[in-house]
């Protein structure tokens, strides 16, 4: 992204006013910051910058905030926004790796802006998919909910090692209720560094993440059974390619289920819908659906006990007394029939003597 910068030069230093006033409106009005000890004009502190503190809450320039006390720090930068091609605060950092710019949208003096980057391999920052960056940006608290857009840059490098494409990213924010995405832009910078733009309402611990829609599958036990027998779902075969899957959500005639397998029967007989629903941990979802067929019970074979209606052939004696194993209404049948037809031909013969 190119950036027209018009810069306004200070006026002269007074005497004892060294002319870096941190973004102050007047030299020498309290708020002048020291470069420790540079020579080049550079507005930023190497050490410790005014009392106005690094982040939302208060921490001063350099040091760690608590919220990520457990991670694995491996640079900070605390740079005061300066008014570039026009009103609006832009912080530029250029020490710490990926964080190139944060454009504020207010009209208001925005204090200390402390960037810490995190390794992303860290384990005490649950972030979603595969982490490319890692990064707590912390303002003034007068500042911390104000909207502002942050220019990333992450190298083709870090891409190569996850296997992931510039298409896959996307900016997450931290927040009480878990991982936001922000809306993002990605554009490729040469061959070697990926620009990522966010817009953000506030500020906390921001991750830039390869992330990717969940691949959803079922299998069952069967595609036929019988009413009352139990079977087993599974979304085993579900995949995610970045990150992985954290909820499944199973509908089956009616009932709904959790987890990566499920069991459960059908009391009637028919043919069934089963949909299953995979979340990733970016939030992402799919969903797929089997069919399955499920058979009365019992199909009037020998052994087989079934409800009474009174009509032969049904499984039970007309009174409703169940039959001894092994008795046939069929057979019983067609004995009588083959009884009836040898006494015919008997009559017959005889009639014909």
């Amino acid at each position: 992204m190119t950036v027209d910068v018009n810069v306004t030069e200070p006026p002269e230093p007074r005497d004892g006013d060294d002319g870096l006033n941190g973004g102050g409106d007047e030299p020498g009005d309290g708020s002048d910051r020291t470069d420790g000890g540079d020579d080049d004009g550079d507005a930023r502190s190497d050490d410790s910058a005014g009392s106005s503190g690094g982040g939302g809450g208060g921490v001063p320039a350099g040091d760690t905030p608590e919220s990520i006390n457990e991670a694995d720090v491996i640079t900070t930068e605390t740079e005061v926004p300066r008014r570039i091609s026009g009103d609006t605060p832009v912080a530029a950092f250029d020490t710490v790796e990926t964080v190139q710019t944060i454009t504020f949208q207010t009209d208001a003096q925005v204090g200390d802006v402390q960037v810490s980057t995190i390794d992303p391999d860290t384990e005490a920052i649950d972030t979603p998919g595969v982490a490319v960056a890692v990064q707590d940006i912390t303002v003034p608290d007068e500042s911390a909910d104000t909207p502002a857009t942050i220019e990333f840059t992450i190298p083709q490098d870090r891409l190569n090692e996850i296997g992931a494409t510039p298409e896959a990213l996307q900016v997450f924010r931290n927040v009480d209720s878990g991982q936001e995405p922000l809306e993002t832009t990605v554009e490729t910078s040469g061959a070697d560094m990926i620009t990522v733009t966010a817009e953000t309402p506030g500020f906390s611990v921001f991750s830039v993440n390869a992330v990717s829609e969940p691949d959803a599958a079922i299998s069952v036990d069967a595609g036929v059974v019988e009413t009352g027998e139990e079977i087993t779902l599974s979304g085993i075969n579900s995949t995610t390619e970045y990150g992985e899957i954290v909820a499944y959500e199973w509908a089956a005639g009616g009932e709904t289920l959790t987890g990566e397998t499920a069991r459960t029967a059908f009391n009637e007989g028919g043919e069934y819908t089963i949909e299953l629903t995979v979340i990733n941990g970016a939030g992402e979802t799919d969903t797929t659906t089997a069919n399955l067929t499920v058979e009365t019970g019992g199909d009037g074979t020998a052994g087989d006990v079934r409800a009474d209606d009174g009509t032969a052939g049904d499984g039970a004696m007309a009174d409703g007394v169940e039959q001894p194993d092994g008795f046939n209404w069929g057979v019983v049948l067609v004995i009588v029939i083959l009884a009836i037809l040898a006494v015919a031909g008997v009559v017959l013969a005889r009639r014909r003597s």
